[in-house]
């Protein structure tokens, strides 16, 4: 190729609760970032903290503190809630290192950036245009908003444009979507607030409740991806965890075998099957047919949860696939569609947790 006849350069943008992920239309690489953002770095947030509570603790946790006495650190900003824009200022904290990373990871020189961003069906235009103004805001030349459904049944390798009703499923860190697609649209979906973190929070619950220790969520979702299943494994293990104690705030480590973990995994997905059962209800009868003989793929990163299509299958008595590259499902589908369509229309029959 010759560089020098490029004059654009088109980026994708997967913003998510857990991770903000951004690619190049032209690269299989991805560059990911976890999406929050440490309030001791942000100054915003120690001017917006005075005068909100009490001796201006406001966001600083109100005094709180650790099991060593010491001060608690203020919980991390999270600027992107169910797929909405929840804190614009974090956001650009997040995003704005990710795209100067983008356009000088052996990309050619450009005239100017585009990008296409994925985002939630049902938006309105005021939504609609809040996420353009993101592109504004960082200097992108053209921002085409494309439906994450359609990004995702992409990237799961469904077959958008046939005139069979297929059915995805994206489970992300804090929001699960459950859509049916056929001849290049969008049928029918569905949200619920039920997404990788959600197991990672039952699992230290169920830690400080029967051992008395408290361990860290990033802990908890190690021991999660290193372990953790919703089916019988076929070789059983055990892990340890490292947390403190409640009383003492010594470091203190809980030994958990796959059994015990899978029991508290499998009661925390309770709203996983409510939610596909939900959704696979408000689709039409034709649609849910073929449904029924092709299967659902499932992406996103709580797909990699072992033994979830076996789970999911027992439990609903429809068949589940994992798509190829579920984590990156999304951002591929993203690549594929680029800024030529999927531009994100209100679904017919929402059935979301608006």
């Amino acid at each position: 190729m010759n560089w020098g006849r490029v004059i654009t350069r088109d980026l994708v943008i997967d913003l998510g609760s857990s991770h903000i992920v951004v690619s190049s239309s032209r690269s299989r690489g991805v560059l990911r970032a976890a999406a929050q953002v440490a309030p001791p770095n942000a100054r915003r947030v120690r001017r917006r903290s005075r005068g909100r509570s009490p001796k201006g603790r406001g966001l600083w946790g109100g005094g709180a503190v650790d099991g060593n006495g010491e001060p608690a650190p203020p919980p991390a900003i999270r600027p992107v809630r169910h797929g909405r824009v929840v804190d614009g200022e974090a956001l650009d904290a997040v995003l704005e290192p990710l795209l100067r990373r983008a356009r000088s990871r052996g990309f050619p020189p450009a005239l100017r950036t585009r990008a296409a961003l994925l985002v939630p069906p049902g938006l309105d235009d005021e939504e609609q245009l809040r996420f353009k103004e993101i592109g504004l805001r960082h200097g992108l030349g053209t921002m085409r908003l494309v439906d994450a459904v359609m990004a995702a049944a992409r990237g799961a390798g469904l077959a958008l444009n046939e005139p069979g009703g297929q059915m995805v499923i994206d489970i992300g860190g804090g929001k699960v979507c459950v859509a049916a697609v056929s001849m290049g649209g969008v049928v029918s979906w569905h949200w619920s607030e039920f997404g990788g973190e959600v197991l990672d929070l039952a699992l230290m619950e169920h830690m400080e409740t029967r051992y008395q220790v408290r361990v860290s969520q990033r802990e908890a979702e190690r021991v999660k991806t290193e372990l953790g299943s919703v089916y019988p494994l076929k070789e059983p293990g055990r892990i340890e965890a490292v947390g403190i104690q409640t009383r003492s705030g010594l470091e203190q480590k809980v030994g958990l075998d796959d059994g015990e973990m899978r029991d508290v995994l499998v009661d925390a997905c309770e709203p996983l099957v409510q939610a596909i059962e939900h959704g696979f209800k408000a689709v039409p009868p034709e649609v849910a047919s073929d449904i029924s003989r092709a299967g659902v793929a499932l992406v996103g990163g709580g797909a990699l949860l072992r033994g979830l299509p076996k789970f999911l299958e027992e439990r609903t008595g429809l068949p589940f696939r994992v798509a190829p590259e579920p984590l990156d499902a999304l951002i591929r589908g993203g690549q594929a569609l680029g800024l030529r369509g999927a531009v994100p229309q209100p679904a017919p029959a929402p059935t979301g947790e608006e």
